[in-house]
């Protein structure tokens, strides 16, 4: 935040608004904006585990899926930013995750069992 006419933020505060993308400068309103602090994780994490692939994640297992503890569920595109939170959520949640990527560099943490689908082409 450079400026704001909003006693909600002031210079230097860091903000995440669907308003914008990656860009220098802009122009948003203050309602859109949630204020990024650095309390409880790095202010990185609102772009990662704490921000959209982790609520993808988080519900699309648990709320779409809801899988019962113990199930087996297959994450697809595991080596992804989504799915490598998916595998850990399910792995904290009991499930058993089996994490499938296209490559066998795989290594999803918290997930034991890696599938490899067969070359085509």
């Amino acid at each position: 935040m450079i400026t704001s006419e909003s006693p909600d933020f002031k210079p230097g505060d860091i903000v995440l608004s669907d308003y914008f993308g990656w860009q220098l400068f802009t122009t948003i309103p203050a309602s859109s904006a949630k204020l990024v602090t650095a309390t409880d994780a790095p202010v990185e994490a609102s772009l990662s585990y704490l921000g959209m692939p982790g609520l993808t994640a988080y519900f699309a297992l648990l709320k779409t899926g809801d899988p019962k503890e113990g199930e087996t569920v297959l994450i697809s595109a595991a080596s992804g930013g989504v799915g490598q939170i998916a595998g850990q959520i399910a792995r904290i949640k009991g499930l058993d995750p089996v994490a499938v990527a296209g490559s066998g560099m795989v290594q999803t943490a918290g997930v034991p069992r890696r599938r490899q689908p067969p070359n085509v082409g």
